[in-house]
């Protein structure tokens, strides 16, 4: 279906191909604003050890659920996307491992600073301009 305003014609396929195509514009976008997102969060991560309230890793004695090396958080950031959803619509996102990542946004009681690099990662692409 072509939409035809004066000299201009405009085709719906033509539009959805441009909107969803994830080597098109849109899709460069996101895969942009992904790769600034991710390299915003794997500046802001908490690196064990790093901060006055940490000793020294030792897997041995790690009460953690899972032991892992200093530097496996920022290592597991990944950017994702853009890619095509269920719905037709495409997104993209940063991917981290789990543990890490809720445990330093949103510590437990043995913590005593908050750690939101995932947060600061999204909020740095508030007022985006292209």
């Amino acid at each position: 279906m072509a939409l035809n305003l004066g000299s201009a014609r405009i085709d719906a396929g033509d539009v959805h191909e441009l909107l969803n195509d994830p080597a098109g514009p849109v899709g460069r976008l996101i895969a942009e604003l992904d790769e600034r997102a991710a390299i915003v969060a794997r500046g802001a991560v908490h690196v064990f050890p790093g901060t006055r309230r940490s000793t020294i890793w030792n897997p041995a004695t790690s009460t953690a659920r899972y032991a892992m090396p200093p530097g496996f958080t920022k290592a597991s950031i990944r950017t994702h996307g853009p890619v095509t959803g269920s719905r037709g619509g495409m997104y993209g996102g940063v991917n981290v491992a789990a543990f890490p990542a809720v445990f330093l946004e949103h510590p437990s009681s043995q913590m005593y600073d908050r750690y939101p690099f995932m947060t600061t990662a999204l909020d740095s692409l508030e007022g985006t301009v292209f």
